[in-house]
């Protein structure tokens, strides 16, 4: 982000010198100067001069010089477009960067909003300490007793009620927004119930500001008078991560420190807030603590900004039985840091009372602090170290190796050398420390990159485990004992789902090295543990399993954890991942050789296993992720992939393109409405209709498979469904004779499920997952079952033959797609929030469009898919450029509609069995009351199929229904077949025949006892009927059989049939 330079000059003609300095300086008039004590130096006679006329300053000291923004630089550690905005902000100059995107000005939005927040909420805090309440009053009586009153006012220290909603109902007053207030941690929404309420409840609520003095969170210190269950909550709690705040970055003190850390030459840090305050109070304002975390480089650079001086005021806690309680750890940890950083670093030891005591309740005046010894820290270290060493050699050694670490985290060699001398000069052994601080460590050989020796040595610092020679050993009585022949080096923990497993490096003493990722058993169970080693070449574990317990927490504390993507395309992180890298924010990452994608801090690490050296040798277990990838020296773009189509493919392309954007955000077009089409690419051999299909795949999977129909298992079209999010997989080889089961599992596609499966553990049964759009193809039609034709979108392809120059197009797309077509994937992800902002309005829009279009009926299933297609490129067109424009799309999708709907009422072959039937039944060749019945009933009890097991259930009619009987054993099935082969029309089996009338909207259920009458008995009966023979009734057999029991007038208007004639009365009044 720019500022325009005519903005940055209107600032500073706008800023009054003398005004700025003056908030932070007392000026006095002298001429037409002003004078005051200079901030940058330990001045004692106001030595800077402030020029309102030429609008500089001068310390003529220190030499200190600039212009006002100069000063806010140089003051409070700012930068350029800091001190600017800082500026502009005081004299109410908005400002318009140059270059600035959208998400940059809603970032920045959002800040100040925070900033309000915050300070809404430190005022409420504030008055509500002060309401006269009982609770308020004990509130501040515990307050009071802590910090006197002026100080609690003028630092902004307030209180939170112990109520859930009071901060809620006033921030609703206000008009403050519950998004803003929840990221700030102000509010709490209730991650399974979404009630929102009040974070801070019974708490003292203490303001934490940054340089800039703006309020960027709390710290909050529960009551203990009002607290109940005191010890079951933490006693602080600080404000959570967000814009504005980040706890690893802020300094609690730092908007006072900053000055006076600068005059001093000095910054105190202590432990904690309230340390902070008590030093405060009694005057020294150069104090600084981290807020409930170890201290960072970020804070010490901070800090590095204003003084290279830090004095350590550390809690005293020195435990029995331990060389160093947790305040003095601490320290210890801070010193090496900032010695590191090129710190100067003091410390100032409390003396210890009752076990332990910190600078809040020690400090009780600046006379007070300044009687404590100041001690260097390393020779502080020192005397904490051999205080407990006596004449110990083995303890000796070890305080003489620590404390030479602690002395080598300073990188001056003159500052090195100086400390070993004054260190053997008090505790003796010249020797030993002039040989360990010029040991070059080669006990060690570090056989990674992942980390150096001091960060490897430190691991094992103050443990009973020591490093050797690539090996681990333990002191004892005795003492060395080696309990290992090689060492390992923590690389990463992989997060899997419920699983994970840990990956480490081994090398043995004879220089030999393994990578080996472990499960969670081989890491907790020794014997397991061992049994993987022993696998590789001359690893062995000699220590007890109590060692081993030791060496894994050590190795634990410095692994990278890392999030395994077992599943490619989107992933809720919010990112998309091929199998070779990862697509987040417009941006490809690629895998390292570890298969490793690192993006930012706040979305983490993560492995893709196909692309790991440590898979090499596994390279067939990654079959698929190694064609889901992307090929970044590619040329093939968005535009020049459809463009290319269409000349190929004509309008079939322009529906294939809005399928492949349909697919890439399938999870947006399903949470709209749950329902999501397939694409079915029906036509003869040599129409292309495969390869188009391979191309739509193409951005997707290089060189993808298509699994076959016909031949594949139902487990591994289970596997293919589920392999990635958010993608398009090619199924080839339809045929209407495939199995049942298959039919199912196409259909169910619809409904998002996949295939159904028996859990033999819990007995219930699942759904395996369906994850990504699909594409069917072949040579048939879809009609053999209505239900799955009317939840595909048809194209049809009929052209089998083709010119040279369709053939020269069609080659320039295969080339496309040799190269590699996942820019496509890339380019369209980038519009994928302006898709899901517009893609609710545009199906419903598209649903109007197309039902406008129309004048007749349209099957609902069929209506939904096309407006599908038709709602992706209205929601995606403003975004990105297409070859082709909303009127071609429109009128594609209309005729899509039409052929399909005319073909789901003319072309499924359930309705070439009804109409078989009944030309059979016009042809004399089935009978009624023989071969079917037609009875009338107000209720019926029928078997029926739920969640695949038969059940008995009562349909009540209401009023009488017509229902239609056919005896499962019916001649009638034989005699379809028969007739069908004799028109050389294609047969179903009889089994699939009987599964789609089960399946089929008609259908009621199954009777399981129905009487009918022979064919003799039945042969003549219409011919007696028409001469009216007195007494002349046909004769049902005393043996009842089952029978398909269906709607007789929802038959009679779906298929056209007339299977009732006249003397079919006799079966309507007779029982049956």
């Amino acid at each position: 982000m720019g500022i325009p330079s005519n903005v940055i000059e209107s600032i500073k003609s706008k800023a009054d010198i003398v005004d700025v300095i003056g908030e932070y300086v007392t000026l006095t008039k002298e001429g037409q100067n002003y004078k005051g004590i200079c901030p940058f130096h330990d001045d004692h006679s106001p030595s800077l001069t402030v020029s309102p006329t030429r609008g500089v300053y001068k310390c003529f000291a220190c030499g200190a010089s600039g212009d006002v923004v100069k000063f806010l630089e140089d003051h409070l550690n700012l930068s350029f477009p800091e001190a600017i905005e800082t500026l502009a902000k005081k004299y109410g100059i908005e400002i318009h960067a140059d270059n600035q995107n959208t998400e940059d000005v809603e970032n920045k939005k959002k800040r100040e909003a925070m900033y309000i927040a915050n300070d809404y909420a430190m005022q409420y805090f504030k008055d509500n300490l002060f309401n006269e309440s009982e609770e308020s009053n004990k509130a501040l009586q515990y307050v009071t007793t802590r910090w006197h009153l002026e100080f609690v006012k003028s630092f902004g220290i307030g209180y939170a009620a112990n109520a859930w909603q009071n901060f809620h109902d006033y921030a609703k007053a206000k008009g403050l927004s519950k998004e803003v207030l929840i990221e700030v941690g102000l509010l709490t929404k209730h991650p399974t119930k979404g009630n929102i309420y009040d974070t801070y409840r019974g708490r003292v609520m203490i303001p934490i500001r940054d340089k800039q003095k703006r309020v960027i969170g709390f710290t909050a210190r529960l009551v203990p008078v009002l607290s109940e269950t005191e010890k079951q909550q933490p006693k602080y709690i600080n404000s959570p991560t967000s814009l504005i705040f980040e706890k690893g970055s802020a300094l609690f003190g730092i908007d006072q420190a900053i000055k006076e850390a600068g005059k001093a030459d000095v910054t105190n840090l202590v432990e904690g807030a309230p340390d902070v305050m008590r030093l405060q109070i009694i005057g020294v304002a150069n104090s600084v603590a981290p807020l409930g975390s170890s201290l960072t480089e970020k804070q010490l650079n901070t800090i590095k900004r204003i003084t290279t001086n830090i004095n350590l005021i550390p809690d005293s806690d020195e435990v029995k039985g331990k060389d160093l309680g947790a305040g003095f750890t601490s320290a210890v940890r801070s010193g090496k840091m900032a010695m590191s950083l090129g710190f100067h670093v003091t410390v100032q030891e409390i003396p210890s009372s009752n076990g332990k005591s910190d600078p809040d309740s020690y400090l009780t005046s600046k006379e007070v602090l300044d009687s404590l010894p100041k001690k260097d820290f390393v020779l502080w270290y020192a005397e904490k170290q051999f205080a407990s060493v006596h004449d110990n050699a083995v303890l000796r050694a070890k305080a003489i190796h620590d404390i030479v670490d602690v002395v080598k985290s300073t990188k001056d060699n003159v500052l090195m050398e100086t400390y070993a001398d004054r260190l053997a000069e008090t505790y003796g052994h010249k020797d030993m420390w002039q040989r360990e601080l010029s040991c070059k460590h080669p006990q060690v050989l570090m056989p990674c990159d992942k980390m150096s020796h001091e960060e490897y040595a430190a691991l094992f610092k103050n443990t009973e485990i020591n490093v050797g020679k690539n090996c681990y050993f333990c002191y004892s009585k005795d003492g060395e004992t080696e309990i290992s022949n090689f060492i390992m080096i923590p690389l990463y923990l992989i997060r899997d789902g419920a699983t994970a497993t840990r990956v480490l490096i081994l090398r043995n003493v004879l220089g030999y090295e393994v990578r080996i990722e472990f499960s969670i058993e081989e890491m907790t169970v020794l014997q397991k543990f061992r049994n993987r080693i022993e696998r590789e070449v001359n690893f062995m574990w000699y220590g007890s399993s109590a060692k081993f317990n030791k060496l894994r927490g050590i190795l634990y504390s410095s692994m990278e954890v890392i999030t395994k993507i077992s599943t490619l395309g989107w992933q809720k992180q919010g990112f998309y991942a091929f199998g070779n890298g990862v697509v987040y924010d417009g941006q490809w990452f690629p895998v390292d050789e570890e298969g490793i994608v690192r993006l930012s801090s706040s979305m983490g690490s993560f492995y893709l296993p196909a692309f790991s050296k440590m898979n090499e040798d596994n390279a067939d277990k990654f079959l698929f992720e190694q064609k889901f990838v992307h090929h970044s020296d590619s040329t093939v773009r968005f535009y020049a992939f459809a463009s290319q189509l269409i000349v190929v493919y004509g309008d079939n392309a322009i529906i294939g393109i809005c399928f492949i954007i349909v697919c890439l955000f399938r999870d947006i077009v399903i949470r709209h409405r749950r329902e999501f089409p397939s694409l079915f690419l029906f036509g003869p051999k040599g129409t292309g209709k495969t390869a188009f299909g391979e191309l739509l795949q193409s951005p997707f999977i290089y060189c993808g498979d298509h699994p076959n129909l016909r031949t594949s298992t139902m487990p591994s079209l289970a596997v293919v469904l589920s392999q990635a999010e958010n993608a398009m997989m090619h199924l080839d080889e339809y045929k209407n004779d495939i199995d049942v089961e298959k039919i199912e599992l196409l259909k169910g596609l619809w409904d998002c499920q996949g295939r159904s499966k028996l859990d033999m553990e819990t007995h219930k049964r699942e759904q395996s997952k369906v994850l990504s759009g699909v594409i069917v193809s072949g040579q048939e039609k879809p009609t053999v079952d209505i239900a799955l034709y009317s939840r595909q979108c048809v194209l049809p392809f009929h052209k089998a033959t083709h010119s040279v120059d369709e053939k020269a197009n069609f080659r320039i797309l295969k080339d496309y797609e040799h190269e590699g077509t996942s820019y496509v994937v890339l380019e369209l992800l980038q519009i994928r929030k302006h898709f899901a902002h517009l893609y609710p309005s545009c199906y419903e829009q598209a649903v109007k469009d197309i039902c406008s279009a129309l004048t007749y009926s349209i099957d609902e299933r069929i209506l939904h898919n096309w407006s599908v297609i038709l709602a992706s490129f209205m929601a995606s067109c403003d975004a990105i450029k297409f070859p082709f424009s909303y009127s071609q799309v429109f009128k594609t999708v209309i005729s899509g509609v039409e052929y399909q709907n005319e073909e789901c009422l003319h072309s499924n072959e359930l309705s070439v069995f009804w109409k078989t039937a009944d030309y059979l039944k016009q042809d004399n060749q089935i009978f009624g009351l023989c071969d079917y019945r037609i009875h009338e009933y107000s209720s019926l009890k029928v078997d029926i199929k739920i969640d695949g097991r038969r059940q008995t259930v009562t349909r009540d009619f209401g009023s009488s229904k017509k229902i239609l009987m056919i005896p499962t054993n019916s001649r009638l099935f034989a005699l379809y077949t028969l007739h069908l082969q004799r028109t050389h029309e294609k047969v179903i089996p009889e089994n699939t025949l009987k599964y789609y009338i089960e399946n089929s909207p008609e259908y009621i259920g199954k009777m399981n006892s129905v009487r009918f009458a022979s064919v003799e008995n039945v042969k003549d009966w219409p011919r007696q009927y028409e001469l009216k023979i007195p007494n002349c009734q046909p004769r049902l057999s005393e043996k009842p059989v089952q029978a398909f029991c269906l709607d007789f007038d929802a038959v009679e208007t779906a298929y056209g049939t007339n299977l009732f004639s006249d003397y079919m009365g006799f079966d309507l009044i007779h029982t049956s």
